[in-house]
């Protein structure tokens, strides 16, 4: 059954389709609506909520995140192939999200991390196209404005400031005018913001800081959760140690696009800890670039049948611990 993600022909999107409608069943038949967590969510989720939360029911909630992580796997497959970071082109990054994002039941109903990792799939695009732009201004510009718009959304995907001037450390010669249009580009969404309330008169009270606190996930009470994480870092740690093998084989380009989705990695971890209590929902942010180092995994177990059987088991696992009321 896996062969069949690992061809990149176009026939494999009705596949993936049913293999969504597999995996995310369950959801589909327990709809709930969004996940609020004021200690970061930001303004423009919160007026989102706000404009929909009296028209939508559960069911419309449910399908808008289901729709929206169907979406972000097809945008991280096609970043993963216009890129080349495999030798062909195969679906098995969009196929590794989809399955993994089924671990925790946070991660497949609508939150503001999961709206922002839609945010994040046409940043990537951005920051790792900034290698071969001949003119980086517009595209910097751009990716500011992304990460201002997420800003908004959830407050702690200010970490991703970091992932922007690492981006243009690793792919661009200084340019002080990139820079400066990478600020213009972050300040612009909270311009029009600004500008919006000022007009509305809705200022006073309209911005306040958000009151971050650290907090951890407490694993030792909570055992599934726990072997969810363990199952993926060892799926992560295989990937990784199969790309590290071949990694000078590597054009410049992909080898630094590598680099990129690794420290992408450990920033989205952390903004998942800056606020209490801590849920794993914020961590679906690692997701999208985790799903590139999954796929490197699958693509590297060259027998057919260990592959069906380590992707059955996932599949089964996931689907007991859903329909057995465990998730």
């Amino acid at each position: 059954m896996i062969n069949w993600f690992r061809s990149g022909s176009p026939y494999t999107l009705l596949v993936l389709l049913l293999y969504t409608l597999v995996l995310k069943s369950w959801f589909l038949f327990h709809p709930a609506g969004p996940v609020v967590h004021p200690a970061s969510d930001g303004m423009l989720y919160n007026w989102i909520l706000s404009l929909l939360r009296g028209r939508w029911q559960g069911s419309g909630w449910v399908l808008l995140a289901q729709g929206l992580l169907f979406l972000q796997a097809l945008g991280i497959n096609r970043l993963s192939n216009h890129f080349r970071l495999f030798p062909k082109n195969t679906y098995f990054p969009a196929m590794c999200y989809l399955l993994f994002s089924s671990f925790f039941r946070e991660w497949n109903y609508f939150s503001a991390p999961l709206l922002v990792n839609t945010l994040m799939v046409g940043l990537l695009f951005l920051l790792i196209s900034l290698y071969a732009a001949p003119d980086g201004r517009g595209k910097v510009f751009n990716a500011g404005f992304f990460i201002g718009l997420m800003m908004l959304v959830y407050t702690p995907a200010c970490i991703f400031l970091l992932l922007l001037w690492l981006a243009l450390v690793i792919n661009r010669p200084f340019k002080i005018v990139e820079w400066v249009m990478a600020v213009v580009g972050i300040l612009t969404p909270l311009y029009f913001l600004g500008t919006w309330l000022f007009l509305t008169d809705r200022w006073v009270g309209a911005v306040q800081l958000p009151a971050f606190s650290l907090d951890y996930p407490h694993l030792a009470k909570a055992y599934l959760p726990a072997a969810a994480i363990l199952v993926m870092l060892v799926v992560f740690l295989y990937g990784l140690l199969r790309m590290q093998q071949h990694f000078f084989k590597l054009l410049i380009q992909i080898r630094k696009v590598w680099s990129l989705l690794l420290v992408y990695i450990f920033l989205a971890l952390l903004p998942a800890f800056f606020g209490h209590p801590f849920t794993y929902h914020g961590w679906v942010l690692a997701l999208v670039p985790l799903s590139a180092f999954f796929a490197n995994a699958c693509w590297n177990i060259r027998r057919p049948l260990v592959a069906n059987i380590l992707h059955g088991i996932l599949i089964l696992g996931v689907l007991t611990l859903q329909y057995g009321g465990m998730l």
